[in-house]
């Protein structure tokens, strides 16, 4: 199942179950897409925490911003200020690229990454395997495979297992860079289009 297959508006009714709407967004954390962020960030306000706290993961794992922590049972006050800095993240870059998203969640963990990647950001990348936290373990994972085209899924792997597998690979390919893959726009944007609308939470 692709995660454009639960980008669904009913997911946003007051009928849809808080079980269902877990369930799809738990899906986009697994299996992340930038389309997925309007999505993610409307059902942020549902009522039910449990819906709040797999919104907020699929956010972390999609963007790779360390916004807020992994609790999940928060009081409303700070669901709400969650869902404010989310909104703030979306309202500032949510014209920039899927790279360029990962880039600063790093950046903002202190590790500095070029817009045009080259040897020495993929070997930095694949020493954070080892010690970073999931989600940007997951983004680590993810930036190697678009900036070299070779993808590998970081589900039921070891971090010693993926970097093992990064670390041959890399050896046996030399010059494993994609041209020019900080310059695409995100995949869920045409080039002549804007940012994808925010779709209004089910009243």
């Amino acid at each position: 199942t692709t995660p454009e297959a639960f980008l669904d508006s009913a997911l946003l009714s007051d009928a849809t179950l808080p079980t269902l709407q877990a369930t799809a967004l738990d899906a986009l954390t697994r299996h992340p897409s930038p389309a997925a962020v309007p999505l993610a960030l409307a059902l942020l306000e549902a009522p039910n925490f449990e819906v709040h706290a797999a919104a907020h993961a699929a956010l972390r794992q999609i963007t790779n911003q360390p916004i807020g922590d992994t609790q999940a049972n928060r009081p409303a006050a700070a669901r709400r200020k969650l869902t404010a800095q989310w909104r703030a993240f979306w309202s500032e870059h949510q014209a920039d690229s899927w790279d360029t998203w990962l880039r600063k969640g790093f950046a903002l963990r202190g590790v500095r990454l070029p817009v045009t990647p080259d040897a020495d950001a993929l070997d930095v990348l694949v020493s954070r395997i080892a010690d970073a936290d999931e989600d940007e373990l997951a983004a680590a994972v993810r930036l190697l495979g678009r900036w070299t085209g070779h993808i590998v899924s970081p589900l039921g792997r070891s971090r010693r297992g993926l970097t093992r597998h990064w670390r041959r690979w890399l050896e046996l390919h030399p010059e494993p860079l994609q041209p020019s893959p900080a310059a695409e726009p995100p995949p869920d944007e045409a080039p002549s289009q804007g940012p994808p609308a925010l779709p209004e939470p089910a009243r």
